[in-house]
């Protein structure tokens, strides 16, 4: 994964058109992460190396413009409330490689169906979920994706690790919230709470059918090469 941003963009540029040019085509996938106003690229540098041809995913990490100003917005052409514009999406739709819109999903900060359908018409649609357990449990991972089921392709679940502090969030309202988060997480040297590998692998089984039917791909983030092999031996036992 090569990450573009506006710091690399014009190296990137650059560096693929002499790769196209010694007649070196491009495997690897590029990733804009759409962050905050200092980092937004311009459209026609997105759509210029889009329109290269190489594999290419468009990650909108900001869900509405509200912390970028009206001279920020114009001068970057950012319109909607997501910041992919129609001329992006047409190039993503034109391009020969593969390419995804890729959205990060919180319940507080969510695209309207009507942008994930539109996306969707134009490309593969991808939805990254952190959350943690059991604060969200499968059966609300299904009902909040219920509205977008037929315009999702892929989605990736991640579990970070959580500070002390994060562990304890809500212990002042809810006391039993602690304990129960404690028994999914392990807490290790580095004095970060890891959610297990059982713990992982309990989530993506119980939410794999649900996925299935609506033909979209479910995949769980691993922090490493060791999680991902203990995590597929253990979908392995369990088919």
């Amino acid at each position: 994964m090569v990450p573009v941003n506006f710091g690399n963009a014009s190296k990137i540029l650059k560096q693929v058109s002499e790769r196209f040019n010694k007649g070196e085509i491009p495997t690897e996938t590029y990733r804009y992460d759409m962050t905050m106003a200092t980092d937004v690229l311009r459209e026609n540098t997105v759509i210029q190396l889009i329109e290269m041809g190489v594999p290419f995913i468009y990650h909108v990490a900001v869900t509405d413009s509200s912390d970028r100003s009206a001279s920020d917005n114009n001068k970057y052409k950012i319109q909607g409330s997501l910041g992919v514009t129609d001329n992006i999406m047409d190039a993503l739709a034109r391009s020969s490689a593969e390419t995804a819109i890729m959205y990060t999903y919180s319940a507080s900060a969510k695209p309207s169906v009507s942008e994930v359908e539109k996306a969707h018409e134009c490309t593969k649609v991808i939805f990254e979920v952190p959350l943690i357990v059991p604060d969200m449990s499968a059966h609300s991972v299904v009902v909040a994706f219920d509205p977008y089921k037929t315009n999702i392709d892929e989605v990736q679940l991640d579990l970070p690790p959580l500070s002390e502090q994060e562990i304890d969030m809500g212990s002042e309202v809810n006391s039993w919230i602690v304990p129960a988060r404690k028994k999914f997480y392990i807490n290790r040297l580095d004095g970060l709470w890891y959610p297990s590998v059982k713990t992982k692998y309990m989530l993506y089984k119980s939410l794999q059918r649900e996925f299935s039917d609506w033909g979209t791909y479910i995949t769980m983030i691993c922090r490493d090469e060791k999680e991902q092999k203990a995590l597929d031996s253990l979908v392995e036992e369990g088919k």
